[in-house]
């Protein structure tokens, strides 16, 4: 068994070795919102509304000849959640939360040798590095940094992404632009705890599943080489 596992990882890095390596940069925009179990609440007016936010980070990317490969990213990303809960007094409250996300990624492109159109698919772990958050209450607003409790906040995510892009191969590098979707697995609270201490200073009682949704659209440039 080790001396198949042992040929396995030879041909896979001798795979690699005769792969184009694509070395690049990423920038974007996301489109984040949160999708929780509403029953603690216990409000039917409950509204999740979509949070903007930004992206960034490095990436690479390892091509078969074949166009087929795999694609691993370190970056920065913007999620949150906007949630009404009262529309006539307008009472509502944000959350950013900040991520250093890694994904990894199988990489599929088809088409023209300048011109294709590219897929990916593939698990991300990302870590909350910092958050903030803001609470409407009518017209008085109240802002103030998100303090973690490793008791009752999950700042690990683990989730799936996938999307579609545009490759266009120049001169002077690669350009690819990207629309991508992701989920989470993990819930952003660990509510068997979370609602335990009724002396906790929360704005309100916090959901059973909380689970990042997140749209993003971005687009990277490449060196190959």
């Amino acid at each position: 068994m080790k001396k198949l596992l042992t040929i396995l990882v030879l041909l896979h890095f001798a795979n690699i070795s005769f792969s184009q390596f694509n070395v690049g940069i990423k920038a974007g925009a996301t489109f984040s919102n949160i999708l929780y179990d509403q029953k603690p609440f216990q409000q039917n007016n409950v509204q999740s509304q979509i949070r903007p936010g930004i992206m960034g980070g490095l990436t690479f990317q390892f091509i078969h000849p074949k166009n087929s490969g795999i694609q691993f990213e370190v970056l920065y990303i913007e999620k949150g959640f906007n949630t009404k809960y009262d529309s006539i007094n307008n009472t509502q409250y944000e959350r950013s939360i900040e991520y250093i996300s890694i994904p990894f990624l199988m990489h599929v492109s088809f088409g023209k040798e300048s011109y294709q159109i590219s897929l990916i698919l593939g698990p991300y772990v990302s870590y909350a590095i910092s958050s903030g958050e803001v609470l409407t209450d009518g017209t008085q607003v109240t802002s103030r940094a998100y303090q973690f409790d490793p008791e009752t906040d999950n700042r690990f995510e683990l989730g799936l992404q996938g999307g579609i892009g545009i490759r266009n191969e120049f001169s002077f590098g690669i350009i690819e632009v990207q629309g991508n979707i992701s989920f989470t697995f993990t819930s952003l609270y660990r509510w068997e705890s979370v609602n335990q201490d009724p002396e906790m200073d929360r704005y309100f009682e916090l959901p059973e599943m909380a689970q990042s949704q997140v749209y993003q659209v971005a687009i990277s440039y490449y060196y190959p080489f």
